[in-house]
């Protein structure tokens, strides 16, 4: 959240293509610390705390920076597909979960290895978008202050949404694995897999898929 009204300041001076560089920099070395600090540091709270706000710090920049760059994109259907582009945040998490508990389940000695090859995954977004050009809007219009933002009663509203949307997801997720750990028998690893997995699902088909209009004809080549 810090990250989020940072980003409203620093975004516009660095440019939007160094902004998101330098978050999934930031994504990748939490991933690695994720798997370095507990074992230099003997399993403390403190060591996986650490590793979990520069990944935040990372992830809420990416999260805020990504929908904007598709915005920019030219082109048609802008809604559905920033639609289809929020469904990938619940393909992503679905094979996130699936294939870290195969790791777990298979390699569980291992365990630190796994956040350090999910880094992989910032490491390859950072490279990418060094090289790809990233459209600006000349957009001459005054951006709103923070300060009428605030005292917008709508902004409000999409806040109070925000969170309880956030807090019913939380609840579902670990209520429901909860309950498949003590009502079905499953272990822990499996519980919390097993809802994480079917919450993905459940998220990623509620995104429309895009389709081009039925008389719309492609444009051909004279």
């Amino acid at each position: 959240l810090a990250t989020d009204m940072l980003s409203v300041h620093f975004t516009e001076r660095v440019g939007h293509k160094n902004a998101v560089a330098a978050a999934n920099i930031c994504a990748g070395v939490g991933l690695v610390l994720l798997g370095v600090l507990p074992k230099v540091m003997g399993g403390t709270f403190i060591s996986l705390v650490i590793p979990t706000m520069i990944c935040a710090v990372g992830g809420g920049l990416i999260e805020v920076l990504i929908s904007p760059i598709v915005d920019m994109l030219p082109g048609e259907m802008k809604s559905a597909k920033m639609s289809f582009l929020h469904s990938f945040y619940c393909w992503g998490h679905l094979g996130v979960v699936i294939l870290s508990t195969l790791f777990l389940v298979l390699l569980p000695e291992i365990w630190y290895i796994l956040p350090m090859l999910w880094a992989i995954v910032p490491l390859i977004a950072f490279l990418m978008f060094t090289k790809i050009p990233i459209i600006t809007l000349n957009d001459d219009a005054p951006s709103m202050k923070i300060g009428k933002l605030f005292s917008t009663k709508l902004f409000w509203l999409f806040i109070i949404l925000m969170l309880c949307g956030g807090a019913a997801e939380m609840t579902m997720a670990q209520w429901s694995s909860l309950f498949a750990e003590s009502a079905l028998g499953v272990s822990r690893l499996m519980g919390f897999s097993a809802s994480f997995t079917f919450e993905a699902i459940c998220f990623a088909l509620c995104a429309p898929p895009i389709r081009r209009h039925p008389l719309r004809r492609s444009p051909t080549r004279s």
